[in-house]
């Protein structure tokens, strides 16, 4: 079977949507740590000047340069960690161009704008999921080929195909291909 489709911002938002339930736990314990820490500067950075303002003699009570500094990096801290724990850590694939892929019994192959081809075997592919407009294969799995055309999350790579790529006699005979190997499994089920 070959498809032939070019990703769009939609897809791309399908597919941050979707990778957000599929991130492991340990990407977000790392960003509520940073966010903690920030937290915790901020706090003891408030507790430090209040105890100086009580126990000052002058009334000069500005914040020191020093102080600015760790305010500004408790604050930092804070704004990374939360905006790491909102978005996670999520990459666009560099060919978001035409794409051609064939599927068959031993995998995907990736044809890209540049003529760039690369092959996705099923071992390699560990779960899949489809929402109304994509589907999303998950793998671990490092190589060229994820550079190239997978989006990159904190626990591999998301291979899109959009929907709008099958026919619906395709898009059965993809979920075939899916279900005769087993090492693939259904996420989120």
């Amino acid at each position: 079977m070959i498809l032939r489709f070019q990703l769009s911002s939609e897809d791309s938002a399908e597919a941050r949507r979707i990778s957000a339930g599929f991130r492991p736990l340990r990407s977000k314990v790392r960003w509520i740590s940073v966010m903690t820490a920030g937290l915790a500067l901020v706090g003891g950075l408030v507790l430090l000047i209040l105890w100086q303002v009580r126990h000052s003699q002058n009334s000069d009570r500005a914040l020191v340069p020093s102080q600015m500094f760790f305010l500004f990096f408790a604050l930092a801290l804070v704004f990374i960690g939360w905006s790491g724990l909102r978005r996670g850590v999520f990459s666009t694939p560099r060919e978001v161009k035409e794409q051609t892929i064939v599927v068959d019994d031993v995998g995907i192959a990736f044809t890209g704008f540049v003529g760039t081809k690369k092959s996705l075997p099923w071992r390699k592919i560990s779960a899949y999921t489809e929402s109304e407009k994509i589907v999303v294969l998950f793998s671990s799995w490092f190589s060229v080929l994820s550079s190239i055309f997978a989006y990159k999350y904190p626990a591999g790579f998301l291979y899109v195909i959009p929907k709008r790529a099958f026919t619906p006699d395709q898009l059965e005979q993809f979920r075939a291909y899916v279900e005769r190997n087993k090492g693939v499994r259904r996420a989120f089920d």
